[in-house]
């Protein structure tokens, strides 16, 4: 999945968000809580919105089943406007799930700001969100793929 989204860090729009990241880290030295994560967090998803996903073979099934096609990899915001025509073709609420796996984000913004004296520019913080960040897309009913779930877990799934 790190192969999908190298291209980002190459993306100014993201370079803007990891200098806001490498900005706040920096301003708190380490300080890390509820506020410091938050300053942390919101950039990291922006930076998310542009990544490509992998998928279940259950939702692929799924968009197969309403005559949808997945013949390249969505990103994350393309994986959001899929959901709406398929809550709409399946009447239901919810049935995709965007997971982050391996941590999630919660987990890397603690890392960022736990280690900010790694992180020398934006482009080494970029570097890090780009190369740790792995999400999937699921069934809403495939909640045994959560953000504890790891790489390797998830080859059985994909």
């Amino acid at each position: 999945m790190v192969n999908l989204n190298q291209e980002l860090k190459n993306n100014q729009k993201c370079l803007d968000f990891a200098t806001a990241i490498w900005g706040s880290i920096n301003a708190h030295e380490g300080n890390l809580n509820p506020v410091t994560r938050r300053s942390v967090q919101g950039n990291i998803r922006e930076i998310n919105d542009k990544f490509y996903m992998a998928h279940t073979s259950g939702l692929y099934n799924k968009v197969k089943g309403a005559g949808l096609d997945l013949k390249s990899p969505l990103t994350c915001a393309q994986w959001f406007n899929m959901h709406r025509e398929l809550k709409s073709f399946y009447k239901s609420k919810k049935v995709i799930h965007r997971e982050h796996i391996n941590g999630g984000v919660k987990s890397m913004c603690d890392y960022l700001i736990l280690n900010y004296k790694e992180f020398k520019n934006s482009n080494d913080v970029l570097d890090y969100i780009v190369n740790n960040t792995h999400f999937v897309a699921r069934l809403n009913e495939e909640t045994y793929i959560n953000e504890h779930t790891t790489l390797e877990e998830l080859k059985i799934y994909v």
